[in-house]
């Protein structure tokens, strides 16, 4: 079962996929559907897509720091858990509109580098993915 998390967590988690989503310069409707049912589905408590977009964007090296230093109020997730979470959510909410740029790859490299995945744990998670049936339907 995916993890929820406390209302700080997972309001930074959601910053995170909306950098990764943003990155190629545009949310699309699809993108932006998915991407509320994937923040609802990781939050314990109701987070409204419109307002978090007009929070400061995230960088992987905040997130990172963050959740590295500091036990997150008893989340007990190692980073690179978060990061391999992250990294399937954001191909998810990507590929809702049928590909993921090279932007949008590199961006989600870079979150999870910072959260601590190797390039190959990144690529693994990455076909670990592909064969999910949630996103061989997309």
């Amino acid at each position: 079962m995916p993890p929820v998390f406390d209302y700080d967590l997972a309001q930074l988690y959601a910053r995170a996929l909306i950098a990764i989503a943003r990155s190629d310069g545009e949310i699309t409707a699809e993108e932006g559907h998915v991407l509320q049912q994937t923040i609802d589905a990781r939050s314990a408590e109701p987070l409204q897509l419109d307002e978090l977009m007009f929070e400061t964007p995230l960088n992987p090296e905040e997130l990172a720091a963050i959740v590295q230093t500091d036990p997150f109020r008893g989340f007990t997730m190692h980073p690179v858990q978060l990061a391999e979470q992250l990294v399937t959510d954001a191909l998810f909410v990507l590929l809702s509109k049928g590909h993921v740029t090279q932007t949008e790859g590199h961006r989600i490299m870079r979150f999870a580098s910072e959260l601590g995945m190797s390039d190959d744990q990144v690529r693994a998670r990455i076909e670990h993915a592909s064969h999910n049936p949630l996103l061989a339907k997309l």
